[in-house]
């Protein structure tokens, strides 16, 4: 009985730890879930499938079989009579085919730019996750050595070399870098949730986002500037040539519609076929209002397809430059202020130990150089940030 319970303790601890166990997660396995899971994503994939669906419908229309019993004069009892009728509106029927086509390619092309969205919110998000991740290991880092600058100043206190206020001073600066570093635990919370919200995860997944923040060898191959290659642009162009058909099948509907007919009938006790062709005449309903409905979509859609070709290149040409300035912030950051600042911490400590630099002046390094590495990870996300925005605009997956 006690191996069973224990067995059985085993077992529920095993699947405690599996349930919590954390899986890595680097940008590009954040991108592949993304495609697969999410529901953005699948919902402009099925628009497209049901756009190509509508498409497949049958060139004719279906014929209209006719029949009865006729009664004659002439003729004891009742005749049969029987009739088949076949519209053959062939010009209508090819131009809204090819305005089905065009539009289930443009349900195509707008879910394929749905993952360019798509993909960037996720990049976006992921990034943000490891921004807060690097703020919270300064926030660490400044909580440790405010509370080894305490423990120091007790010390000091303790043996009558610092007084009673500066005591209180160091005891404040803990109390501060311990809220700080509570604060950016929550942004840390905070961003994660938003992570797990994009990529779709169940709440008992931990992720641990793991890599660099910036990448500038992503964003590198489009700083030459080249015109963009973006889905929306396709799909503004196939609902152009959809609405280029639709014209042409209002237009169309206002040309006489050719038929041909079979009929088969008894006459006096003979058999009757004869054969023939219909016209529908447009006398009076020669679709007017489609015709002007068809104009002004196609006017909306030359204009929408122009101005989103223009707006591209305006957003390609900003997002580079911006780039390139995120990039020159963080990377002088890096190169000179992170290590200057780390220099002058350490050489603050150790004259605070040796008792030649006051407490006040080595909490100002010590604030200088916390602020200094806050602002190179802010730096670092709005490079990284404005790297993903330049691969959005350009129409590159992330």
């Amino acid at each position: 009985m006690m191996c069973w319970k224990l067995g059985v303790l085993l077992l529920a601890l095993c699947c405690a730890e599996a349930a919590a166990a954390t899986t890595t997660l680097t940008l590009d396995q954040a991108l592949a879930m993304a495609r697969e899971r999410s529901p953005v994503l699948q919902a402009a994939r099925q628009d497209a499938d049901r756009a190509v669906g509508a498409a497949r419908g049958a060139l004719l229309p279906n014929p209209v079989v006719s029949g009865g019993l006729v009664a004659r004069d002439t003729v004891d009892g009742l005749e049969p009579e029987l009739g088949l009728a076949q519209p053959l509106p062939l010009v209508e029927r090819l131009a809204e085919r090819g305005a089905e086509r065009a539009r289930a390619a443009a349900s195509a092309d707008w879910a394929a730019d749905a993952e360019r969205q798509v993909l960037a919110q996720v990049s976006a998000d992921f990034l943000r996750v490891r921004h807060a991740d690097a703020r919270t290991l300064v926030a660490e880092q400044a909580a440790v050595l405010a509370g080894k600058v305490l423990a120091a100043t007790r010390s000091r206190v303790d043996v009558g070399e610092a007084s009673a206020m500066k005591l209180s001073a160091a005891t404040l600066a803990q109390a501060r870098a311990g809220a700080a570093l509570a604060s950016e635990r929550a942004s840390q919370a905070e961003a994660l949730g938003a992570l797990r919200i994009s990529l779709g995860v169940e709440p008992a997944t931990e992720l641990e986002p793991v890599g660099p923040i910036l990448s500038p060898e992503r964003y590198a191959p489009l700083l030459s500037g080249s015109a963009p290659t973006r889905a929306d642009l396709a799909a503004l162009a196939e609902q152009l040539t959809a609405a280029q058909a639709e014209q042409r099948f209002a237009r169309a509907q206002a040309l006489p519609e050719l038929g041909v007919w079979a009929q088969a009938a008894q006459e006096e006790g003979q058999s009757v076929t004869a054969a023939g062709l219909s016209l529908e005449l447009p006398l009076f309903d020669r679709a007017q209002g489609e015709r002007a409905v068809a104009k002004v979509r196609l006017q909306q859609a030359e204009t929408a397809l122009r101005a989103r070709h223009g707006a591209a290149k305006v957003q390609l040409d900003t997002a580079i430059a911006v780039y390139r300035l995120r990039l020159e912030a963080f990377e002088l950051l890096a190169s000179v202020a992170v290590p200057r600042a780390q220099e002058q911490s350490a050489a603050a400590s150790r004259a605070y130990e040796l008792g030649e630099l006051p407490l006040p002046e080595l909490l100002l390094v010590r604030g200088q150089m916390s602020l200094t590495l806050v602002q190179h990870a802010d730096a670092e996300l709005d490079a990284a940030l404005a790297g993903v925005r330049l691969l959005e605009v350009a129409g590159w997956t992330p």
